[in-house]
C-alpha cells in the first residue's frame, strides 16, 4: 500500500516510474526531474537524503528540556548520518519530540526531532532523530565517515 502510494505521489508531481526486467516484484527505479532544487526520487521514497554508517557509540539520549545528567538514558546508536542517527532506546517517544543526544566520550550534544519510533520484540525501542541544520560533528563519525 505505502508503495502505491509513493507511485501514486510521484504520478502527481510529473514523476514516472519504470520498472526493469532484472528487479525483483515490486521494486521500481524511478527517474526524477532535471534541474536544480529537485530532490533525488529514491530520497523522497524512502525518506533519507544522506548515507547511514553502521557506527555504534554509546550516548547519553534525553528530552530537550532535561539537563543531560538528571534524565538521560544510557544507550547506543545503530547508525548515524550527517543529518541524524538510529538509536535504541528503553522507552517509546512520540514523533515530533525533540531530544538531545550526547556521546558518553564527547561533551557535543545534539538536538534532534523523532521521527519515527519502532518497538523492538524484547520491550525496546528504535528511534529514528532528524538533526536537520545540527550536523553530526562527533568524532567517531568523522573518522568513519570521511568528513
Amino acid at each position: 500500500m505505502k508503495r502505491l502510494n509513493a507511485k501514486r505521489n510521484l504520478a502527481e508531481r510529473g514523476i514516472s516510474s519504470i520498472v526493469s526486467s532484472a528487479q525483483q516484484p515490486g521494486d521500481a527505479e524511478f527517474r526524477h526531474p532535471a534541474g536544480p532544487g529537485h530532490m533525488a526520487t529514491e530520497s523522497i521514497l524512502n525518506g533519507r537524503m544522506d548515507k547511514r554508517l553502521p557506527i555504534a557509540m554509546v550516548v547519553h539520549l534525553a528530552q530537550a528540556q532535561d539537563q543531560p545528567v538528571n534524565g538521560s538514558e544510557v544507550t547506543y546508536t545503530d547508525n548515524i548520518s550527517i543529518n541524524g542517527a538510529r538509536v535504541v532506546t528503553s522507552r517509546p517517544w512520540q514523533t515530533g519530540e525533540v531530544v538531545q543526544v550526547t556521546p558518553l566520550k564527547e561533551e557535543t550534544t545534539i538536538r534532534g526531532k523523532v521521527v519515527y519510533c519502532q518497538k523492538l520484540v524484547d520491550d525496546r525501542y528504535c528511534i529514528g532523530l532528524n538533526f536537520r541544520g545540527r550536523p553530526v560533528t562527533w568524532s567517531t563519525f568523522r573518522n568513519y565517515s570521511g568528513a
